[in-house]
């Protein structure tokens, strides 16, 4: 399987030199290596999709330095997600890529990768076929909701697209507040005889908040109709 993927630049040029005040006041926990488990005890495995890559930065670095890294401080599923390996774009929102290889470890394993590609790229597409005067926000939901993007026009797209470019999956996915704060930006945005609608899109099934049907169900949070739907 052919993979493309642009190498990360963290603005570090060699030679630099160490800082050793810095270096002093970087820890890092050793949480040793998950052991095997028998799929025979347990078929099932879960991973978080939050995204993070600081490790490869830290490393990248301090080699840069000439100074070994801590070896806490290397983690491989942050050094895998520092890449861009050039996943096409999800027809619904989300796609998953799985390659695999044999364990350059022993004969009797096979490492698998599974690439997850989020929301954000469809969300842009949908941008660009916006009329200029239509409206659109942003709410993400994780512990809490949080507005991203007040109501604004299709016509300032790079304003749009830079809230997009922003996104970072993360926390938990509270869907009963991501809704109550969405459907209050529809009301104030909302125009009498054009489509009023709330998308949501999510890298996970809801678990904070009230995680069921009839509290994600389309409403308005006043309790009055407003014409908007999901």
């Amino acid at each position: 399987m052919d993979t493309n993927f642009d190498q990360p630049d963290d603005g570090d040029s060699a030679g630099s030199g160490p800082d050793p005040a810095r270096q002093e006041a970087n820890f890092f926990e050793e949480y040793g290596a998950r052991p095997f488990v028998d799929a025979d005890d347990d078929n099932r495995s879960t991973f978080a999709l939050d995204v993070d890559t600081g490790s490869y930065t830290i490393t990248r670095r301090w080699l840069n330095e000439g100074v070994a890294p801590d070896p806490a401080s290397v983690r491989v599923e942050e050094f895998v997600n520092a890449f861009d390996y050039d996943y096409r774009v999800p027809c619904r929102g989300l796609s998953l890529h799985v390659d695999g290889a044999p364990s350059p470890y022993d004969d009797d394993n096979v490492l698998v990768r599974i690439g997850v590609h989020l929301v954000k790229e469809a969300l842009e597409a949908l941008v660009s076929q916006l009329d200029r005067n239509e409206t659109v926000a942003i709410v993400t939901y994780g512990d809490d909701s949080s507005i991203v993007l007040e109501p604004t026009r299709a016509c300032h797209e790079r304003e749009i697209l830079d809230a997009i470019d922003d996104l970072r999956p993360g926390g938990s996915t509270n869907l009963e507040a991501g809704l109550e704060t969405g459907y209050d930006l529809a009301e104030d945005a909302f125009i009498e005889g054009r489509i009023n609608r709330v998308i949501p899109a999510s890298d996970g099934v809801a678990n904070v908040g009230t995680p069921t049907p009839t509290a994600s169900a389309p409403r308005s949070p006043t309790g009055r109709s407003t014409g908007s739907s999901w």
